[in-house]
């Protein structure tokens, strides 16, 4: 009696994992089928995605065009300087036509080489620098 229901026990155990078996390649089989469609519609909607977020930085990285900033006023005369003349051709201390202009560093005027050097060594003591 004993083996009779043992082997009762087996075909039952082997048609429940028959049907264990069945349905996990039916869903295996069925996501199989469908996992084309799926990579299909993630690669086009990474696509999507990455070309929305591109053409964002394309406009966030156009350059913005500003009109330039209006120039700075005119620098004040102190009242022992020396006033600029209204061409800036003419050297400020000879006011004739500046010949071999040189800049001062300190300042950015232009003035004439020989004339600078004049003024610079009647003010300064030659040991100041």
């Amino acid at each position: 009696m004993k083996s009779k229901v043992e082997c009762e026990w087996v075909r039952s155990w082997v048609k429940t994992h028959q049907a264990v078996q069945g349905a996990l390649l039916s869903c295996m089989y069925t996501a199989l089928d469908y996992a084309q469609t799926g990579l299909i519609a993630a690669v086009f909607f990474f696509k999507m995605m990455e070309w929305w977020y591109q053409s964002a930085e394309e406009r966030m990285s156009a350059p913005t065009v500003y009109p330039p900033p209006p120039p700075p006023p005119p620098p004040k005369v102190a009242e022992e300087g020396i006033p600029l003349p209204p061409d800036r051709t003419i050297c400020p201390l000879c006011s004739q036509k500046r010949a071999n202009p040189s800049v001062v560093t300190v300042s950015g005027f232009v003035f004439c080489y020989t004339c600078i050097f004049k003024y610079v060594s009647q003010v300064r003591p030659p040991d100041s620098c």
